[in-house]
């Protein structure tokens, strides 16, 4: 079987909490993402989901090391990213890019879009400058827009178009892997589309592998060949697109498949409504997280309040961390 292209495994990041006063002696922290374990093949989108919070976007930056890990190893073709440094690590960076959630934030508002596409080329000194105006246009072509737009400043474009430029930017240096940190979700609607159609193209044609972050699960659907759930700091559910969404196994990613509208009002949808809040990440729930808001934790007993629940795989490639499987067979 071949290498994955991306094996993240047991990957923590944990937040101090800052005192309040010089009378706090807290040492509490934010668990952010508590031991997430995935894999993407090449080629291939892994799409993960999640309420707000509940520890994606962290998950991508740290892969990325645009924050410290706590624990756990990133493996990138089976070297592992985080302890890599030096030149080797300057060479690795080109490979692992992302596209940011809001594109305005994300371009700096002093710069023309020429220079915004040219700086990774600077930074890495991978082309001469004779041969960057070049390139410029051939990555503004390739995201559909006019290289007459190369002068222009981020302030200038939509956000559609802004979120093209930050694309472009990203594929610069013809990467293998790039992070999309909800890169529609600051879209609107009609525009969400075209830039999916957009990702799905550039990954046709380079080659690409996307770990895909979203809220919406439309979106994950319909570009995603894998689908990660993600409950506050923990990955619960894992599985290939077709059977996440035919045969969800977790309560919470039940949950969320039955909020997904239906276009025909004919369809009577059965919802499960999640009761209470997500609790603080600072003090997470004992046991299973999931269990102050599920409504089946009281089928097993006291293990959900009290034991974290392993990850099992109940078929191929479908893994879920919930009291409900007691086993790798699947039987409830």
């Amino acid at each position: 079987m071949s290498t994955p292209i991306l094996e993240v495994r047991n990957l923590v990041k944990h937040y101090k909490v800052k005192k309040t006063s010089m009378f706090d002696r807290r040492n509490a922290r934010v668990h952010a993402v508590d031991g997430v374990s995935l894999k993407i093949e090449s080629g291939h989108t892994m799409g993960l989901v999640g309420e707000s919070g509940c520890g994606k976007s962290t998950l991508g930056k740290v892969i990325l090391r645009l924050e410290d890990a706590t624990a756990g190893e990133v493996l990138y073709n089976g070297e592992n990213f985080l302890t890599s440094s030096g030149q080797r690590l300057r060479d690795l960076r080109k490979d692992l890019q992302i596209i940011f959630q809001d594109p305005y934030a994300s371009l700096n508002p002093r710069m023309t879009v020429q220079q915004i596409l040219e700086e990774p080329f600077e930074i890495h000194h991978s082309l001469s400058g004779s041969k960057r105006a070049a390139r410029v246009r051939e990555l503004l072509d390739q995201v559909g827009l006019p290289s007459s737009h190369a002068n222009r400043y981020p302030h200038e474009f939509s956000g559609g178009q802004r979120q093209r430029i930050g694309i472009a930017r990203a594929i610069a240096l013809n990467p293998k892997l790039i992070v999309c940190d909800e890169p529609v979700s600051a879209l609107d609607v009609s525009i969400q589309s075209q830039v999916l159609n957009l990702l799905k193209r550039l990954q046709r044609e380079m080659g690409l592998s996307y770990l895909f972050i979203a809220h919406g699960l439309a979106a994950v659907k319909h570009i995603s060949d894998d689908v990660g759930v993600m409950y506050l700091g923990k990955l619960v559910e894992s599985a290939p697109k077709a059977r996440l969404f035919s045969a969800p196994a977790h309560p919470y990613t039940q949950a969320l498949i039955s909020a997904i509208p239906v276009p025909d009002p004919r369809i009577k949808q059965q919802r499960i409504v999640l009761q209470g809040d997500v609790p603080s990440p600072i003090r997470p729930p004992s046991g299973c997280r999931f269990h102050t808001r599920c409504s089946r934790a009281t089928d097993v007993g006291a293990a959900c309040r009290t034991i974290e629940p392993k990850t099992v795989q109940i078929a191929p490639g479908h893994n879920v961390a919930c009291h409900l499987y007691n086993g790798a067979d699947g039987d409830v």
